[in-house]
């Protein structure tokens, strides 16, 4: 290809995504990973590093120790729509020039071929692949968790404070609909102060991780020292069926969060502003023979009697022991050998 032909594809691809808007182009070329350059008529620079991965660069970005690096994530299971187009909205205003925006920010669609497909992914599960040391094997979410560990890699190389929102929606409901998973702390030195932009967002529920894993908040929070979270805004639905106004406060404040420069949210917080869940055991699948005993419509922080088989397997069964047990993520249909739920416990600090 001659570079008059290549900057001819950029300039077709470059007008498609402005017609189209940001969600719609990284559907319709899900398969295909393309990379081009182009600015907005209000001089930002913006890098689409990867179908579904673009990278934004304000020129009058500031650079100070007050200044921070935002990367804000969605999708990385292709069935949880809502938080996609809550982000495209913002990506769309910045690229129309609705939106100001005075950080880097790196905005990451994770699968965007199990979004087309409406599933949570096609191969195996993306949030449990975010592991550099890891041997890969080259499903499609395997490759694609090695190229969004590079990108972020490469984005947060500076000293400047590090953000990294992960955004998804539940497969069941919850008695607490939106809710923060803590990626795990050496030692829970658990900092509540960063948790302020939650606070002021009315997600005051959450969830501490007991112990390192392959996801992706985990992933930027140990490696690179960010301010990194899960955060759960809701259920599964398709594309269209979300109630937009479940994710107000979320995206207003994200809002605030690009365009001010220097951030609005430091105001102290502490354990107490907060409904803090430990976890006190996982239900493990070891066998085909394994069941929850919970039922289809149960939701997330749901608690059980002591006494209650809340699942079986061979050898393997879990009785609550003590009062206060609650349930969440259950999922009876995952692999064997992988978490079919965690058993978490309100705790008071």
């Amino acid at each position: 290809m001659t570079l008059a032909n290549k900057i001819n594809d950029h300039e077709i691809l470059k007008k498609d995504l402005f017609e189209k808007g940001f969600l719609k182009f990284t559907l319709l070329h899900s398969k295909k990973n393309i990379e081009f350059n182009f600015e907005t008529e209000e001089g930002v620079d913006c890098k689409l590093l990867d179908n579904g991965v673009l990278l934004v660069e304000p020129k009058d970005a500031v650079f100070n120790d007050k200044s921070v690096d935002i990367v804000l994530s969605c999708g990385i299971h292709g069935n949880e729509t809502g938080p996609i187009e809550m982000l495209s909205k913002i990506i769309d205003g910045i690229i129309q020039g609705i939106v100001d925006v005075k950080h880097r920010v790196l905005f990451i669609f994770g699968n965007p071929q199990s979004a087309v497909n409406q599933t949570r992914f096609i191969e195996e599960n993306l949030n449990r692949l975010f592991n550099p040391k890891r041997t890969i094997s080259n499903s499609l979410e395997c490759r694609r968790a090695a190229r969004l560990m590079l990108y972020v890699d490469q984005f947060f190389s500076s000293n400047r404070k590090k953000i990294h929102y992960d955004f998804h929606t539940a497969i069941r409901g919850s008695l607490y609909p939106q809710f923060i998973i803590y990626p795990h702390k050496e030692n829970n030195c658990f900092d509540y102060t960063s948790l302020s932009f939650f606070k002021e967002s009315d997600v005051e529920t959450v969830l501490l991780s007991h112990q390192p894993s392959s996801t992706f908040s985990y992933f930027s929070s140990h490696y690179y020292a960010a301010s990194a979270f899960t955060i759960e805004l809701g259920s599964v639905n398709v594309f269209g069926d979300n109630d937009e106004k479940q994710f107000d406060k979320v995206l207003k404040n994200l809002l605030i969060l690009l365009s001010s420069p220097e951030s609005k949210f430091c105001k102290y917080s502490s354990e107490s502003d907060y409904r803090v869940f430990q976890v006190k055991g996982e239900l493990m699948k070891k066998s085909e023979s394994f069941t929850l005993h919970v039922g289809k419509l149960i939701e997330n922080f749901q608690t059980f009697p002591i006494g209650y088989r809340l699942s079986s397997d061979v050898g393997n069964d879990y009785i609550v022991s003590e009062e206060g047990e609650a349930i969440v993520f259950p999922n009876e249909s995952v692999p064997v050998g992988q978490r079919a739920g965690l058993v978490v416990k309100e705790i008071n600090l």
